[in-house]
């Protein structure tokens, strides 16, 4: 068979999450890239796709797992509402199609969503503090849960979980930011500050983890398999963390371009009231 012509099962996505480590039980986080995955086998359009996906994962997860996908919206930002039931998902139809899904839990970050399925989606979810990266935010209880952050068709480069850390290291090409609008709870609109940690717009402080990426596959803590037409890549929370806090301590800006020389002087005059 001529790698054009492979097509892949829900068997094939349960065992190429087995072969990154993802065990039953396990708390999973994927960002989703499915189109390089090339032809689900019997599928005949995209809902049919994520269903045969999402079994896939179902299998390997079992029914003590925990699957959670992120739906970012970035809308409220431009200063639009935000309803955890009806706010679209930006980031992809597989992440639209679960978090549509009943059952399924969202979070009510107005920014940074996720959505997720199983016995710890409420624990993970529920609670939240008003801040997308903070301290006890979904990534610092990914963290505790020792999660497994397995992509689709994306390497560990694409990685949410970074803003966490590096919040918590407080790198000095980021700063927190509030953000106001509406939230959508308990069938009513509730007036909401959100803080969000957003990086100084300047080149310099572009994101380039393909150092991370290397010492990880060196380290033998990140996982790739191929899955269809492309591949699936782990690794779990807590070897990316200790080698993210370690890669900083050395050098504060070692997972970005920079840093250029107005980097902190933009990032004291936009922290100034």
């Amino acid at each position: 068979m001529s790698v054009r012509d492979k097509t892949y099962t829900a068997d094939d996505v349960a065992g190429a999450l087995r072969m990154v480590g993802v065990t039953e039980g396990d708390v999973l986080f994927s960002h989703m890239a499915l189109g390089p995955l090339g032809l689900a086998k019997g599928c005949r359009n995209t809902n049919e796709t994520c269903a045969l996906v999402l079994e896939g994962v179902r299998s390997a997860l079992g029914s003590s797992g925990t699957f959670v996908v992120p739906t970012y919206t970035y809308s409220f930002t431009d200063g639009k509402d935000y309803d955890p039931a009806t706010t679209p998902s930006a980031v992809g139809p597989f992440t639209e199609y679960f978090r549509s899904r009943p059952g399924v839990t969202r979070s009510r970050d107005p920014i940074f969503s996720v959505a997720a399925e199983g016995p710890m989606a409420e624990e993970l979810l529920n609670n939240l503090p008003a801040s997308s990266f903070g301290a006890n935010c979904v990534y610092d209880r990914l963290w505790e849960k020792q999660a497994v952050i397995a992509n689709f068709c994306l390497t560990i480069e694409f990685l949410t979980f970074l803003h966490y850390v590096e919040e918590e290291w407080n790198v000095p090409y980021r700063y927190s930011k509030a953000f106001e609008g509406r939230v959508r709870a308990d069938d009513a609109w509730h007036p909401t500050t959100w803080q969000y940690y957003v990086r100084v717009f300047v080149d310099a402080t572009l994101i380039d983890l393909g150092a991370f990426r290397g010492r990880a596959i060196k380290e033998g803590t990140v996982h790739n398999t191929g899955l269809g037409r492309g591949f699936v890549e782990a690794m779990r929370c807590r070897d990316i963390k200790i080698l993210l806090t370690s890669m900083l301590d050395l050098d504060p800006w070692c997972h970005i371009k920079g840093p250029a020389s107005d980097v902190l002087d933009n990032r004291k005059s936009l922290m100034q009231p």
